[in-house]
């Protein structure tokens, strides 16, 4: 299949022209990667070019027309072929500034002024302005902007370094915070582990006693974990707001709910079983935490952490309704 057969199988689409200009010459960047030589043709009042390549919209068959906004030599057409452009240098008939590329006052939306390689009329005039006698009073304009310019830059710096060093507050101030709230819920649980252990050692009259010795510590942990929510709605720990509140207030709901008003299963040894599998649970995982926000070490993450504990309150639940409903059956 020859190269014209090719080019007339794919779409016709206009390509992305960057264009800048210098008082002698304009430069014009086809944005495309050429897939062949392209056909063009540069005339004093307009060019032309066809070519097949990959731009922006994909492998097409990309042609435009432009009409310049004023005449140009089309001798010493200058054009550089690379892997993603066709850059074009075309000499002005008349060194001068170019107020716009195309004759037409509207821009197509295809020709973009490439500002990288753009050069203005004052541009120009600095460029030729040597040996010429200077603007009275320049020099003292422009250091006067640099002054301005180095001492909105000096503030900058200011505020930037306040920020910063507020922010490491805010970050100590928050991590104080998180260590002293883990902190407590440890120690809690460490006590209550402790107090249900002397209760084991006191045989069955001790285990009965077991809802009596631990439900108010147990009560008090539990009702300031109600901040577990707190510090997830405004983002102090990490991990979605959901997974704390289904496990709050799932333990709110076996330990206020079911267990409280259940007065006859106080003293059972199921109570002592939930309690300690309850605590045991929440010891290791308030450990993480300790340790997770004291050294910034992630022992477990938050999923983690409230997917085994969830877990855990949704078998002792079960476990507990179970036991009631057939504590029930058998009174009747």
């Amino acid at each position: 299949m020859s190269s014209q057969d090719s080019a007339e199988s794919v779409e016709t689409l206009l390509p992305t022209v960057l264009w800048a200009q210098r008082k002698q010459m304009i430069m014009l960047r086809v944005q495309i990667q050429p897939l062949e030589k392209p056909e063009f043709t540069v005339h004093e009042e307009y060019m032309t070019f066809k070519g097949l390549g990959v731009g922006v919209s994909g492998k097409a068959s990309y042609v435009f027309e432009l009409v310049f906004c004023e005449p140009v030599n089309t001798e010493n057409l200058r054009v550089r072929f690379s892997e993603t452009e066709i850059e074009f240098r075309i000499l002005k008939k008349t060194p001068t500034t170019w107020p716009r590329l195309q004759a037409a006052s509207e821009r197509p939306h295809w020709i973009r002024v490439d500002f990288e390689h753009y050069q203005g009329e004052d541009d120009s005039e600095n460029e030729e302005g040597e040996g010429q006698e200077e603007e009275p009073g320049k020099k003292e304009r422009m250091a006067k902007t640099q002054a301005e310019l180095d001492e909105i830059q000096k503030m900058m710096k200011k505020e930037t370094a306040r920020y910063n060093s507020a922010m490491k507050l805010l970050q100590q101030v928050k991590k104080a915070y998180l260590v002293a709230y883990n902190g407590v819920q440890w120690s809690g649980f460490i006590l209550i582990v402790i107090t249900l252990l002397k209760c084991a050692r006191g045989g069955m009259e001790g285990i009965q006693t077991a809802y009596d010795q631990t439900a108010t510590m147990l009560m008090f942990c539990q009702a300031l974990a109600i901040l577990e929510i707190v510090n997830a709605a405004f983002g102090l720990t990490k991990g979605g707001l959901m997974a704390p509140l289904f496990q709050v207030g799932g333990r709110f709901l076996i330990l206020f709910i079911v267990l409280q008003p259940a007065e006859e299963i106080h003293k059972h040894v199921i109570v002592f079983v939930l309690f300690l599998a309850w605590s045991l649970v929440e010891l290791i995982r308030w450990g993480g935490h300790s340790v997770r926000s004291s050294c910034d070490v992630n022992i477990w993450s938050n999923v983690y952490n409230h997917t085994i504990a969830s877990a855990c309150q949704f078998v002792c639940l079960l476990c507990i309704i179970s036991w009631r409903i057939m504590y029930c059956v058998q009174k009747r």
